[in-house]
């Protein structure tokens, strides 16, 4: 579960950490499993990784609406 600050809590499943207390652009969005770790992605594109590979965000570019949520591809 992932709170819109930024707080990740797991429940009976590994935690790899979040963005809690950390100053953040806008709020998060979504949480998404990816491998072995979850990705979150923030209203303004940003996405976090935590023990999964990153590669890349919309962070800091104009979009043409909010990020509502994330999906893992294949």
């Amino acid at each position: 579960m992932v709170t819109t600050a930024g707080n990740v809590y797991a429940f009976n499943t590994p935690f790899y950490g979040s963005e809690a207390g950390k100053s953040l652009p806008g709020p998060i969005a979504s949480i998404v499993a990816n491998g072995a770790g979850y990705l979150l992605a923030g209203r303004d594109g940003s996405v976090y990784n935590f023990n999964t590979p990153f590669y890349g965000s919309k962070a800091g570019q104009k979009l043409p609406a909010p990020v509502i949520g994330i999906a893992a591809a294949g």
